[in-house]
């Protein structure tokens, strides 16, 4: 039987929470006094992912500037959000789960495992809940 490749899969979900439960533990346990700039230079990581990928595959320009365009916002708002406002950081993430399920839905740009971007879209979207968490409580 043929598996549609725009589920959500089990590894999927379980390498996202892990990934999550790992990040949060460890940003309050290593960096209590840093959580915002950890958090920035997480969004910058998150950022580079695709366009990294990017340069081992052929895709055709117009993927390449979608992956670009994302990637620059992306990288703008977690550069914005740690100089001037940190709730940018969690816009930025919000920004990048958005641009993940558009990836999941609509094949732009690079090629991944069916199952990383939802689990990069989940990821990114409770991340950005614990960054305002920690802005605002």
């Amino acid at each position: 039987m043929h598996e549609d490749k725009r589920s959500f899969t089990l590894q999927g979900n379980i390498v996202g929470a892990v990934t999550l439960a790992l990040l949060i533990t460890l940003t309050h346990l290593l960096f209590p006094s840093h959580k915002i700039e950890l958090a920035a230079a997480i969004l910058v990581a998150i950022a580079t992912v695709y366009p990294a990928i990017l340069l081992a595959q052929r895709v055709a320009l117009v993927d390449a500037l979608w992956e670009g365009g994302a990637a620059v916002i992306t990288l703008g708002l977690a550069l914005f959000g740690l100089v001037f406002a940190p709730w940018l950081i969690g816009v930025g993430l919000i920004v990048h789960a958005v641009w993940d399920w558009i990836k999941h839905r609509t094949d732009v740009g690079v090629k991944v495992v069916a199952w990383y971007p939802p689990m990069c879209a989940i990821v990114d979207s409770l991340a950005a809940l614990y960054i305002f968490w920690i802005i605002y409580i």
